[in-house]
């Protein structure tokens, strides 16, 4: 895909020239900053799926506590 139109500020859709503010937005996402403070030693980190203890996030299959 050709990203042209990026660089032009053109804000016509590439692909079917459409103004881009007249399309639907499907979604929009939100990534708070993440800060490092300390890491799981790879072995650990790769059991675990993550090397960063921020992220490490356990499934719970009867979901929140019930």
């Amino acid at each position: 895909m050709d990203n042209t139109y990026l660089e032009t500020g053109c804000s016509m859709h590439p692909e079917n020239d459409q103004p881009m503010e007249n399309m639907p937005v499907v979604g929009m996402a939100y990534v708070p900053m993440q800060h490092l403070k300390t890491m799981y030693e790879p072995m650990d980190g790769f059991v675990i799926g993550t090397i960063f203890p921020e992220l490490d996030k356990p499934w719970l299959p009867k979901g929140c506590g019930k």
